[in-house]
């Protein structure tokens, strides 16, 4: 095979993989919407040529922003008055081996992260997430926030 039909082969699968990202989170959004409170926004947007795409979830001063790139990776912004906006890297294509996984893994992910926009308190999530490195230690500070609910409730 040569680097032409291989880059055709990568470019596909990116694609495929945005696509389902992209699926993961109309779905989630459709499951919360019935907990929808007042004040509610969201908005979809799409990059040039409709490349990337921006979802932005507000209420008051509560946020979630996905933002699915091209590229295959995945930012997620949260926010909220106190703590200001956080910004996690839920997926870096070129570090993923298996996306399916990685895949899986965000679709848990931003399930926490609506459930607690729409049911929680996202100053508590925030509270955890402001006093790691982002870039690294989310995931770990994410699990702490989990137990810390576990033990609240």
């Amino acid at each position: 095979m040569n680097k032409a039909e291989e880059m055709k082969i990568e470019i596909k699968a990116r694609k495929q993989a945005t696509d389902k990202m992209t699926a993961i989170v109309f779905a989630e959004i459709q499951k919360h919407l019935k907990k929808c409170h007042n004040k509610m926004s969201i908005t979809i947007q799409t990059g040039p040529s409709g490349r990337h795409r921006y979802f932005t979830l507000k209420r008051y001063t509560d946020k979630i922003k996905i933002n699915i790139f091209n590229d295959g990776n995945v930012n997620v912004t949260l926010g909220e008055m106190v703590y200001g906006d956080i910004e996690i890297p839920l997926i870096r294509y070129e570090n993923v081996s298996n996306i399916d996984s990685a895949i899986a893994e965000m679709k848990y992910y931003l399930s926490l992260f609506f459930k607690t926009f729409f049911e929680d308190s996202m100053h508590e999530l925030l509270s955890f997430l402001s006093s790691c490195n982002t870039e690294t230690e989310w995931k770990a500070c994410v699990d702490s926030y989990k137990e810390y609910i576990k033990s609240v409730k």
